[in-house]
């Protein structure tokens, strides 16, 4: 499900149209970005550069 959910996300871009939404919200209510955890780590299953979206044809 997980793997799913991340192929949508990039598919759909929807974190560029939440993420600044989601910033503006925090900003409104004069609440701090938070930092990053400590404990971040790379993606387990990295995604591999490709030539564009779904679909794409040459």
């Amino acid at each position: 499900m997980r793997l799913i959910c991340r192929d949508i996300f990039r598919q759909t871009k929807i974190l560029k149209k939440i993420i600044p939404t989601i910033e503006e919200v925090l900003a409104t209510g004069e609440i701090a970005m938070p930092e990053p955890a400590e404990e971040n780590i790379a993606p387990a299953i990295p995604n591999p550069e490709g030539i564009g979206d779904v679909g794409h044809r040459n």
